[in-house]
């Protein structure tokens, strides 16, 4: 964890700090689902503080992906090339973690055997989705994503005020 993610921590209790970024993430997301677009391709710089905000997300409430889903809804390159993106750079930060947790001992037997099991249904969702997405239109396509963030800040602000 950096030093930026333990100011944030020092800011507000976990469950506040997941409502506001819970609320952030909805009204991000309706404000795409009614036409707000970034004007042309993204700038370094604006890859870049996506990444730093991704990071910063995560370190606060485990929570990296919507800015990057954001940020490759509004690429001016196919949504294919995004959803790519997306898919390898969860791969390797879930190996990444998955690594880490391993070598400090943060993971239980029963932990272990449990996501082994799983891993046929996260194979069968991988092809599910590919399937989904070949027979979709890219605006179809970036409305079910938007619709899912939508979700997710909901479901992200809910647990916060119940854990509140």
């Amino acid at each position: 964890m950096c030093s930026s993610d333990l100011w944030f921590l020092g800011l507000a209790s976990p469950s506040m700090l997941r409502l506001g970024l819970s609320i952030a993430v909805l009204l991000v997301a309706i404000l795409f689902l009614i036409g707000f677009r970034l004007p042309g391709s993204p700038r370094k710089s604006t890859i870049a503080a996506t990444g730093a905000l991704a990071g910063v997300m995560n370190g606060v409430a485990g929570l990296s992906g919507p800015p990057l889903v954001f940020l490759y809804l509004t690429r001016a390159d196919s949504l294919s090339v995004g959803r790519a993106t997306l898919i390898a750079f969860f791969f390797v930060t879930d190996a990444a973690a998955l690594a880490f947790a391993g070598v400090g001992g943060l993971i239980e037997r029963d932990t272990a055997i449990t996501a082994l099991l799983l891993i046929p249904f996260l194979l069968a969702g991988v092809f599910l989705g590919e399937r989904a997405f070949r027979g979709t239109s890219p605006e179809r396509f970036r409305q079910v994503v938007l619709w899912l963030l939508v979700l997710t800040g909901v479901v992200g602000a809910a647990r916060a005020v119940i854990a509140a």
